[in-house]
């Protein structure tokens, strides 16, 4: 019995924490268009992209339930996913499209179904919250202004569910190849 309550003890901090998230994903400016860089080894695990606008609290949108944080306060909102398959002998389903390299904001990729598009254009001033993939995939906030501050060459990436840090392209690909293996 001691053994099993000590088992108990020592399982509960364990699944009270959880990794930091694999960073997968990157934003970036491509030409003039907020643009998410998806890692190459990746791209199998990210199947869908959404991105979310703290909305003014006039705004006539209805209140989202669900909003990124668990908040029930005004989000609009563009999401868009692959569509799913059948695992064989599963009930699961799993994505029917592997994620492209790059999903222009608020442009739907080849193959994928929007399914949120209360978000059609991303303004000036507005802080804007993105997320995207399967299980343990981090989140990133921007504004447009923090994009085209980037050096060429350089993207956004999460480090940990609430951190992020500019980094060079090549280095976000390398470490997200770390992350794959």
């Amino acid at each position: 019995m001691a053994g099993a309550v000590l088992a108990s003890a020592t399982l509960i901090p364990l699944s009270a924490c959880s990794p930091d998230p694999d960073p997968l994903f990157a934003l970036a400016m491509v030409g003039d268009r907020a643009t998410v860089l998806i890692a190459e080894c990746a791209r199998a695990q990210i199947d869908y992209v959404a991105v979310w606008e703290r909305a003014d609290p006039a705004s006539p949108v209805p209140q989202q339930p669900g909003a990124p944080d668990g908040r029930t306060d005004k989000w609009i909102e563009w999401h868009v996913e692959s569509p799913r398959k059948p695992v064989p002998s599963s009930t699961l389903k799993t994505s029917a499209v592997d994620a492209p390299a790059q999903v222009t904001l608020l442009e739907t990729p080849p193959g994928w179904v929007i399914t949120r598009d209360e978000l059609t254009e991303l303004r000036e001033g507005v802080e804007y919250h993105l997320s995207g993939g399967l299980g343990k995939i981090g989140s990133l906030d921007f504004t447009l202004a923090r994009l085209r501050e980037l050096p060429p060459g350089d993207v956004l990436t999460a480090t940990g569910y609430l951190e992020q840090h500019v980094v060079p392209e090549a280095e976000f690909q390398a470490e997200a190849r770390k992350h794959c293996d």
